[in-house]
């Protein structure tokens, strides 16, 4: 048994595809390099699903992640609104409960 960590970025007409984990990364590491066109001057929703495999096939869903993506007009990714959501995610959950 091994987990495999799948991406999917749903576009504007509802289209699926699937990034790639090591795409996603440079992109969050160099957006101005790793730029994604197709989604230029947009905001996409993003799934991120680890998979359970078992004899190299998906067997269940382990965990969902889901996440809203913004590029500039070139298709660059914007990395610092990703941050700040994700820091912002983060004191929420550390954050003790206020009664």
């Amino acid at each position: 048994m091994s987990y495999s960590i799948r991406i999917y970025i749903l576009g504007p007409d509802d289209t699926l595809y699937r990034l790639a984990s090591a795409t996603f990364s440079r992109m969050v590491d160099d957006p101005k390099s790793h730029r994604l066109e197709r989604f230029a001057g947009q905001r996409v929703r993003m799934a991120e699903v680890i998979v359970e495999v078992r004899d190299r096939a998906p067997y269940a869903v382990v965990r969902l992640v889901y996440e809203m993506l913004g590029f500039d007009a070139e298709g660059r990714f914007d990395r610092d609104a990703f941050i700040r959501r994700n820091a912002a995610l983060a004191e929420l959950a550390i954050d003790p409960a206020v009664p």
